[in-house]
């Protein structure tokens, strides 16, 4: 028993150690690390992510109801003979086969969905800081005439 247990939290401390996708995909340790190329291109790969998700979990419950009505309509067309059973049975097998399928299809989508979700937060929150103008508020309209500084701070223009 003890060996079990002691299994299971070096288990669970390699899934917290291995948590942070930054880390393992370009080898560093604070998501501000990253470039704005990096980010963006990690930003789209979780939202490709989280459509993916989004579908796995759809078909899975739509394939899930649909096994559920195969199940009922199997067991209750089950009758007094051995044809009428095997059919109901069969029908019934079906049905149960496709709500497994589509179980397993949630099982996969919903993490997938709500991990990249998470992810995609943190990438959106960490591209801020190469968005100067959400810290200083100006627009970068030319046609206000406002220019954006090039360094956050004070700046003095002076037109001639």
């Amino acid at each position: 028993m003890k060996k079990l247990l002691i299994g299971i939290l070096f288990f669970l401390l390699t899934i917290n150690v291995q948590a942070q996708w930054y880390n393992r995909r370009y080898g560093v340790n604070n998501i501000n690390d990253l470039s704005e190329s990096q980010l963006k291109i990690a930003l789209q790969n979780a939202e490709k992510s989280i459509k993916t998700g989004k579908t796995l979990t759809y078909i899975g419950i739509g394939t899930t109801l649909l096994g559920g009505i195969l199940v009922a309509d199997g067991l209750s067309s089950m009758g007094d003979s051995w044809e009428s059973f095997w059919n109901g049975w069969g029908e019934a097998a079906g049905g149960m086969l496709l709500m497994v399928t589509g179980s397993g299809l949630m099982v996969v989508g919903i993490p997938l969905w709500a991990v990249n979700k998470s992810r995609t937060n943190s990438i959106k929150v960490t591209l801020v800081k190469f968005n100067t103008a959400s810290f200083t508020g100006y627009n970068q309209h030319a046609c206000y005439g406002l220019t954006q500084p090039s360094a956050l701070g004070l700046s003095l223009e002076i037109p001639f």
